[in-house]
């Protein structure tokens, strides 16, 4: 069987990496599914939030973190009796641990590829256990091809064909592949609902007041002061009720959002209106940012981009609005700008984006209104007599429940 016995310094280094990743693997398991908050160092500016909660992080709806726990412990047993136990008496040992040394370091680059090249948001705890488990694979794997040989034993064995190494390894990798690809099939099908959203109770000094171009909305206590005359709008200034969508459009979870509020005034009508306040996670205009994740480095232009075409055309704002959110991933700044200057003339675009103290100055006090809110994550849906809501809402249904219950909104024709 492939594996030779392993000496006891490689042994011991194996059992201290192994136990330090189960270690990270049950802290990540306790706080994916007891506390659902986020792990210690992973702040707002952090990708960890993002990375647990999204459709890669559970595997039969259990946090991925608890197999690895299982796989790592298992291991840990396995290097324990293995120097009590002959490879050869006893061939399903090397079998089992080498299929692991290869399941760890699939999986590892199964996970680091999902965060830099799919999600793009990082989650330093996760990439730790992974780069412990792939180091665990390499070191499992080297063993059992090379085994205790010397370098001048490889060189006199230099004769061996590759098929002598797939008798080798191919077993164990072949089960390695078809336990990861199982893995990959049940996360990529499986319906996945998301993050919840979290239900903040209603601000009780929140008011509405003035009519035409003098009204407005003041929340916290006159700290936060909304006009729908001075902001990107969706319907009417003069709507019963005024809501605020606080949001990012480098954002997935804002994303889904802000189609179900479109779908909501679809059912609703002008009962209600949304005041738009675009909030980019990005430190270029976000002064109370404190690291700009990859995925958010165009957060700046394109909302930028947004609120110049609303200067220009506030219909054609919504327009545009809707534009960048259609597409499932982050719209690029270049592909937007061409869109945006379809919609308006470019000439003029052109001048207002030379211009952009003042959108810059819209973009900073919408960023204080977030802090203000101290909500821990976009979007934030929020107006007076509303139940404030941080993060995304899990279906339709629930926004269209918390709408009609809090605002009293009467019921779609039909319903």
């Amino acid at each position: 069987m492939p594996l030779v016995n392993l000496n006891p310094l490689m042994r011991g280094l194996l059992l201290l990496l192994a136990t330090l990743a189960l270690a990270i693997a049950v802290y990540l398991f306790w706080v994916s599914a007891m506390t659902s908050g986020k792990p210690l160092g992973c702040g707002d500016a952090s990708g960890c939030a993002d990375v647990l909660s999204s459709r890669w992080s559970v595997w039969f709806g259990i946090p991925v973190s608890l197999p690895a726990a299982f796989t790592y412990a298992v291991l840990i047993g396995l290097l324990l009796i293995q120097p009590k136990v002959s490879h050869v008496r006893h061939p399903l040992l090397g079998f089992l641990i080498t299929t692991i040394g290869w399941v760890l370091l699939l999986v590892a680059v199964w996970f680091v590829g999902i965060q830099l090249f799919l999600l793009k948001a990082i989650c330093p705890w996760c990439m730790a256990e992974h780069a412990i488990g792939a180091t665990i694979g390499m070191i499992l794997i080297g063993t059992s091809l090379f085994g205790g040989r010397t370098v001048q034993s490889l060189q006199s064995d230099s004769k061996e064909k590759s098929s002598g190494i797939l008798s080798r390894l191919g077993p164990s990798m072949g089960l390695a592949l078809v336990l990861v690809g199982q893995l990959i099939g049940i996360q990529s099908l499986a319906e996945h609902k998301g993050p919840a959203a979290e239900q903040l109770p209603k601000d009780l000094t929140a008011q509405s007041s003035g009519a035409g171009s003098q009204r407005k909305i003041s929340l916290f206590d006159g700290k936060m002061e909304v006009s729908p005359t001075e902001r990107p709008l969706m319907g009417s200034p003069d709507s019963t009720h005024l809501i605020v969508l606080m949001m990012d459009y480098c954002c997935p979870h804002c994303r889904a959002t802000h189609g179900h509020v479109i779908e909501a005034r679809k059912k609703f009508g002008d009962q209600f209106s949304v005041i738009l306040c675009p909030v980019p996670l990005n430190t270029e205009c976000n002064p109370h940012w404190k690291e700009t994740e990859p995925r958010f480095a165009e957060s700046c232009q394109l909302a930028r981009l947004a609120i110049a075409v609303w200067k220009i055309d506030p219909q054609k704002f919504l327009e545009m609005d809707q534009w960048l959110f259609e597409s499932p991933k982050p719209r690029p700044y270049n592909e937007a700008l061409s869109h945006a200057q379809t919609l308006v003339d470019p000439r003029m675009l052109d001048e207002t984006l030379r211009s952009p103290d003042w959108i810059n100055s819209m973009l900073k006090q919408n960023a204080d209104f977030y802090v203000v809110s101290k909500a821990a994550r976009l979007p934030v849906v929020l107006g007076p007599g509303l139940t404030q809501i941080v993060g995304r809402p899990e279906s339709q249904e629930e926004i269209d429940g918390i709408l009609q219950r809090d605002l009293n909104l009467q019921s779609p024709i039909g319903q």
